[in-house]
């Protein structure tokens, strides 16, 4: 039997060391298709000094049909999604973030989130947005949907903007329900369940109690 050289097969980490007897088949057959082929090539073959790899091609694909598949993709999502620019500005939205935050689309794209939806107009959520910016580590707080509803809220920043997404929190049970006639505290009103800390060599952009000192402190 003529040799013509070797033929080496890459396999994923998560594959068993052993192959199985259809795959061992596979590549029997494969490997005498390739000597058949090159038995019968009319000129002489030579060992070449490098061995030969293909390239890996990945399928073009239409950036038109791409945008549209992306689209349709947050859709899907049973959750809220939002893009916000680093001015904080609403670039993007799907239906369930709409649905969640109570507004139209068209009352929400170009605006800025604290600006588009009043219950949110308050010191601290800002701070959660410039604290994404500038610290560039995910952020997390929870906010009330009046009358009873509390939306968690996740950002996610990069250079380039922050994603976020809001979904329902089940869990979350208002327990400092204000009686008539006594003021209610901040901390009732707009929870966080975390605050967000800015990575070292960065500079705090928070210029205000965050939620749970005010909680704490009573505010």
């Amino acid at each position: 039997m003529r040799r013509y050289g070797v033929m080496a097969l890459v396999w994923a980490k998560s594959h068993p060391p052993s192959l199985t007897p259809r795959e061992r088949g596979h590549i029997l057959s494969s490997a005498r298709r390739l000597t058949r082929l090159l038995d019968r090539s009319p000129a002489s073959w030579t060992v070449p000094d490098e061995p030969r790899t293909v390239p890996l091609r990945r399928p073009d694909v239409d950036p038109a049909q791409a945008r549209i598949a992306a689209v349709d993709l947050i859709q899907r999502l049973p959750v809220g999604a939002l893009g916000l620019d680093l001015e904080a500005r609403i670039t993007y939205l799907n239906d369930a973030a709409a649905r969640l935050l109570g507004r139209e689309r068209d009352r929400l794209l170009g605006n800025l989130p604290w600006q588009a939806v009043p219950r949110l107009d308050d010191p601290v959520h800002e701070e959660h947005y410039r604290t994404a910016v500038f610290s560039r580590e995910p952020v997390a707080f929870t906010a009330l949907r009046p009358p009873g509803r509390w939306l968690d809220f996740r950002l996610h920043p990069d250079e380039s903007g922050i994603s976020v997404l809001v979904s329902p929190n089940h869990d979350r049970h208002p327990a400092d329900t204000a009686s008539p006639g006594r003021a209610t505290s901040r901390s009732t009103i707009w929870p966080t369940t975390w605050c967000a800390t800015p990575s070292p060599g960065t500079r705090p952009p928070m210029t205000s109690p965050c939620c749970c000192c005010a909680a704490r402190e009573g505010r």
